[in-house]
């Protein structure tokens, strides 16, 4: 067992979109996940560059998994119609439960994307910033917040991590979203006894089966963070978004290959939901410039 103060460590990769001051009531900092497990395409015309460019989204899955220095059940994070193996089955709420108000969850750094950079014009959307059409909501009133920008080669997306002095060992609060009436009105979910320091990894990225023929190493992901926007993805930005450095269209062929490959991963998930997410556990990554955090007010 460690020595010192018991500390839940949440580490955001991929596509995850962070609410401060006072955005959301009584919150003061919102973690959103938004639902990106379907396919998108449509066209975004980039200020600077003459003509549109067509797009696609490859789905993103939402994934919670435990690290500390012990050993953890294989079985990772499981509530009965929420969490499978720590994927989002349905929309869950999840607060630090025994948090210790001592820190006041201020950026050491600023240099996370703000969706408002590159639409000016942006408006969250209250249905799914406050109202719940999300994956996830992962809720902070304190603890200390630090911004790691990317790293390439080594860390090629940007992270955000936020720790949390707790009272004992960590757990969670979780709470549906939606309403499921087959799931528990809340649980409390232990993160393990053996550990004073845990860190959980919230990742909402793709499975590698789409990554190695993504359009241009998925350059327009970053765009899956206007899901949390009225209106939904811009058509129009003022600059490239990060990980959009060199834009190239999809080709037509490009998304029937994409599509074809999207119908062979929902006929597994049809056929065998178990064997579905224990693949997913073992694919799924999220390592490009564009499956970065990003960040409004």
């Amino acid at each position: 067992m460690n020595d010192g103060p018991f500390s839940l460590k949440v580490i955001f990769t991929g596509v995850s979109t962070h609410f401060r001051n006072g955005i959301v009531a009584g919150v003061r900092h919102r973690a959103v996940l938004p639902d990106a497990s379907r396919f998108l395409t449509d066209s975004i015309t980039i200020e600077g560059y003459p003509n549109p460019f067509v797009y696609y989204l490859n789905p993103h899955f939402a994934h919670i998994e435990v690290f500390s220095d012990v050993e953890q059940p294989e079985a990772g994070l499981s509530i009965p119609q929420l969490l499978r193996n720590g994927y989002v089955l349905s929309g869950v709420r999840l607060q630090v439960g025994n948090g210790i108000p001592n820190n006041d969850l201020d950026l050491s750094d600023t240099a996370m994307g703000d969706l408002s950079t590159y639409d000016p014009s942006y408006e969250y959307s209250a249905d799914v910033v406050l109202g719940g059409r999300a994956a996830c909501y992962f809720d902070f009133d304190f603890g200390t917040a630090q911004f790691t920008p990317p790293d390439p080669p080594l860390s090629p997306a940007g992270q955000i991590s936020i720790t949390v002095e707790t009272d004992g060992y960590p757990w969670l609060l979780v709470t549906p979203l939606n309403g499921n009436l087959d799931a528990p009105s809340f649980t409390k979910l232990e993160l393990g006894r053996a550990s004073r320091n845990v860190t959980l990894l919230v990742k909402n990225t793709e499975v590698i089966s789409e990554f190695v023929d993504d359009q241009h190493e998925g350059e327009f992901d970053f765009l899956f963070h206007y899901l949390t926007a009225r209106g939904g993805i811009p058509k129009y930005i003022v600059e490239g978004t990060p990980g959009l450095t060199d834009p190239i269209s999809a080709t037509g062929d490009r998304i029937a290959s994409a599509l074809e490959s999207l119908g062979k991963l929902l006929k597994g998930q049809a056929d065998d939901p178990d064997r579905f997410y224990d693949e997913l556990q073992t694919h799924q990554r999220g390592q490009t410039p564009a499956c970065s955090p990003a960040q409004f007010g």
